[in-house]
């Protein structure tokens, strides 16, 4: 009987075939993959080569790029002494997680820092953003809405709705049950913060209410969180 060679019958190994190797001269040679595109230098903020232009700084921040500078400028005090990283970066992360809803994760490995690190910036920057920038946002005489209603909102002031922002407990859980109870969402399935947003017709933003737990109603946030008192 004639025997089998080998190579056909082991089938742990994938062995070379001849016949495949056949006209191989118009293959080519063989050209590595070399990247184009330099990785940043480490010392280098992450904001300083993310928002180059107007355009850039418009789509992650929404404000232009002078501004975003003043922004950072002005709060460069207020930032944690024991944080290495950048303020810019610090802010920057920010607004590109309530503007473009980056996840965490992705925001971490943009900024190569820790999941937790970046996860207790932006909590910590939301609220320092709030408390320095409120003021900025104006409660629109009656006149000046009327002036500038659209047809279809002749007989309406404002545009009223509340939002929900989901959290995972995983990254903040408070301690006290009730607490934790009154942020749960039965709509959601899940912990989330609800807030009143109130525009104009033309769509500038007026009012954002205090942070209600994802457990209470509109109805309750509307009536309780002061929006009602604006004249």
């Amino acid at each position: 009987m004639e025997q089998i060679p080998t190579s056909f019958c082991d089938a742990q190994t994938q062995w070379s075939d001849p016949c495949m190797e056949d006209h191989t001269y118009s293959k080519g040679p063989t050209i590595p993959y070399v990247s184009t595109i330099a990785p940043p230098p480490e010392s280098q903020p992450f904001a300083s080569y993310t928002l180059t232009n107007n355009a850039d700084c418009l789509l992650y921040t929404g404000i232009p790029l002078l501004e975003f500078h003043t922004l950072v400028s002005c709060l460069q005090n207020v930032a944690p002494a024991s944080s290495t990283m950048p303020v810019a970066d610090q802010i920057l992360m920010t607004p590109m997680k309530l503007r473009q809803n980056f996840v965490i994760a992705d925001l971490a490995k943009r900024l190569d820092r820790s999941h937790g690190q970046v996860s207790k910036t932006v909590k910590f920057w939301i609220d320092v953003l709030y408390k320095h920038t409120k003021d900025l946002i104006p409660w629109l005489p009656h006149e000046t809405i009327k002036a500038t209603l659209p047809q279809a909102f002749k007989d309406h002031f404002c545009i009223i709705d509340c939002t929900e922002i989901w959290y995972n407990p995983l990254w903040y859980k408070a301690k006290n049950l009730d607490s934790r109870s009154e942020s749960y969402s039965h709509y959601y399935a899940s912990n989330t913060l609800k807030y009143l947003v109130a525009t104009s017709p033309s769509g500038l933003v007026m009012f954002i209410s205090e942070a209600y737990g994802g457990k209470c109603s509109d109805r309750y946030i509307a009536q309780n969180s002061g929006f009602l008192e604006m004249k």
